[in-house]
């Protein structure tokens, strides 16, 4: 028989330190807003050239934002591990040497801080580490939303 409710298992250490990010995945994360800033920039340069499209950046975001949302809450060190990869390949991806040759400086910038801040939100709650952004989201964002 298959269990229905995964039992939440972590590493050795406590990765990852939330076994389900701020209690549920369905309130504001600054994962997402940083996934739709990262996949707009794919978006404006998707077909600058042909055969060359920013795939890592696009399909980064997607699979990171499905492994946050879907995996993590299920299986949280899978989930946390692949939230954080997926962010970093995403944020890693707009230093690439394809998008520094083809794609616009600034739309490289804007990949790159998605990246970066998708990255913030999966490590702060991966390893419980303090990060800048999550703190500003926690202290401000998320009491002006009324969620905190």
């Amino acid at each position: 028989m298959i269990p229905t409710t995964p039992l939440p298992v972590r590493l050795p250490g406590g990765f990852p330190a939330e076994a389900i990010p701020d209690g549920s995945v369905a309130v504001p994360h600054h994962f997402y807003t940083g996934a739709l800033i990262a996949l707009f920039a794919a978006a404006v340069v998707w077909d600058d050239y042909p055969r060359e499209e920013p795939l890592v950046v696009g399909a980064g975001t997607i699979f990171g934002i499905f492994a946050f949302v879907a995996v993590w809450p299920r299986y949280p060190t899978l989930g946390a591990a692949l939230s954080v990869t997926f962010a970093t390949a995403v944020a890693t991806a707009a230093l690439r040497p394809a998008w520094l040759q083809r794609y616009p400086l600034r739309w490289q910038v804007v990949a790159l801080v998605g990246g970066l801040i998708m990255l913030d939100d999966a490590l702060s709650h991966g390893t419980g580490v303090w990060t800048p952004l999550d703190h500003y989201w926690s202290a401000s964002i998320r009491p002006a939303l009324g969620i905190g």
